[in-house]
């Protein structure tokens, strides 16, 4: 049964509008991004170990790389060794370090990246850091690449040790009190993980309770074993009051799952396998126009997450370059905090245009999804949004007092809204997919949306013109 998206009961909804765009020849830039680099470079001597060279740091770092290298060979830096637990680093400009360690419960303080560092494609990684990794002018993270990403057989993992969400500042500023992963102008953050052909898609047949198998209506051949999998509700959610939140919240049946075999059958269907037994019924067809829930891959091999439940962020300032693609956001944005979300694309104005996100997953998070801020030319194609507070695919336009253009150009494609709650803070009413004048949206899907009692799918503005 299919809910009323206006009401607080909602369960499903889809667009296929597309908006008019186009971008003005002249534009006011906001660059806060440049002035925070300006704002905090200094100059620090250091002796490289055993060598007598004289190393500069350019922000005071522990350890400075001196030459190219491998992160795990100690001659690739100022100490003489690899860098230690506790210490913060800088990968100098003019020189690319192999990052090919793991730093699990060994994690550095923070990083500040001037050249570059390239994830190894050769052995699995996990750079652990209690800081901010700050990619500056010049600098470049690179993980994997959209012609070259990182092979299916390999994981690249990004995991923040957060001290204490309550000191998180917020806002448009760098702030060192928030950790996260900052992009700042003329910097460049590359994430790719393995590609999946389709991220999500309908079930084609009904799966009951009790069922340890699902019928997707694609061939998912790609999806790996291993792999966790989200089914979505096709039932009426349960109202429940969550104290944790102080208002009434919805029970839902989705449910997730472990891939256990991928078998395509034949005539454009495949068999997904599941390590236990479904819960409820979820409803199935092959007609476009019958109701059908929702099979998602959750997994991919490239993660930036949180090592506990206070939360970290990523950021791209104003002329920051790059953009994620397969990649997973896990237990990212911290609640209630302006400004530091999974995935936040932060006022780069003319800076973004042609930037494709795709195929990412954001799951756990405490605040949206993907925010687009006052920023042009952007796509986010094919993404999955699962467990988050407040409106989870946010086109946001700028507030009072700020400069930049709104947001225009832009598109939201085939991504997936699941189990969005709770209220944005702007006007106190909940969307799952929240719109912009002159932006085109197609082939979205919102479902399991609940919170306070103003809920919609989808938040249209007022006198916008959708054609």
């Amino acid at each position: 049964m299919r809910a009323d998206l206006t009401t607080a009961n909602v369960r499903r909804g889809w667009n296929g509008v597309r908006g008019r765009s186009h971008f003005a020849s002249y534009l006011r830039l906001w660059k806060l991004g440049v002035l925070a680099v300006a704002g905090l470079v200094i100059a620090v001597g250091l002796v490289a170990g055993g060598s007598g060279e004289r190393v500069v740091s350019a922000v005071g770092a522990d350890v400075v790389s001196v030459s190219s290298g491998d992160w795990s060979s100690g001659s690739t830096w100022s100490s003489g060794s690899v860098p230690q637990p506790g210490q913060s680093v800088e990968v100098a400009a003019g020189h690319r370090v192999i990052f090919d360690a793991d730093l699990t419960n060994a994690g550095i303080v923070g990083l500040d990246i001037f050249g570059t560092l390239d994830f190894s494609r050769d052995v699995s990684t996990v750079l652990e850091s209690r800081g901010n990794v700050v990619v500056r002018d010049g600098g470049e993270l690179l993980i994997g690449a959209q012609s070259n990403p990182i092979h299916p057989s390999i994981t690249a993992k990004i995991v923040f040790d957060v001290a204490n969400n309550s000191q998180f500042v917020g806002g448009s500023l760098f702030e060192e009190s928030d950790t996260g992963l900052w992009v700042f102008n003329g910097g460049r953050w590359e994430s790719h993980g393995a590609p999946v052909s389709v991220p999500w898609t309908r079930l084609a047949a009904p799966a009951t309770a009790g069922s340890t198998s699902v019928i997707a209506d694609a061939d998912l051949s790609d999806w790996r074993v291993g792999g966790d999998v989200l089914i979505t509700a096709t039932g009426n959610n349960i109202p429940t009051h969550d104290g944790a939140l102080g208002h009434t919240t919805f029970f839902t049946e989705d449910e997730e799952r472990v891939v256990t075999a991928v078998t395509p059958l034949g005539d454009g269907t495949t068999r997904i396998d599941l390590n236990a037994p479904l819960s409820f019924n979820h409803e199935g067809s092959t007609d476009p126009e019958a109701p059908r829930g929702e099979v998602a891959l959750l997994t991919r091999n490239v993660i930036v997450t949180s090592k506990t439940d206070q939360r970290a962020h990523t950021l791209f300032m104003y002329g920051g370059l790059g953009t994620p693609t397969f990649t997973q956001f896990k237990g990212l944005g911290p609640k209630g905090v302006f400004g530091r979300y999974p995935v936040h694309f932060h006022m780069l104005a003319e800076t973004s245009v042609g930037r494709i996100a795709r195929g990412n997953v954001i799951w756990d998070s405490q605040n949206h999804f993907m925010v687009v801020h006052n920023s042009l030319g952007v796509t986010l194609e094919a993404n999955i949004g699962y467990r988050g507070i407040r409106s989870g695919f946010w086109l946001e336009s700028t507030f009072a007092g700020e400069m930049g253009p709104r947001p225009r150009g832009n598109a939201m494609i085939g991504n997936l809204s699941v189990k969005s709650t709770g209220k944005d803070n702007r006007d106190g009413r909940m969307y799952a997919i929240y719109a912009e004048r002159e932006n085109s949206y197609l082939n979205n899907v919102v479902t399991s949306l609940t919170g306070t009692t103003q809920v919609s799918g989808y938040g249209w503005p007022e006198g916008g013109i959708l054609s």
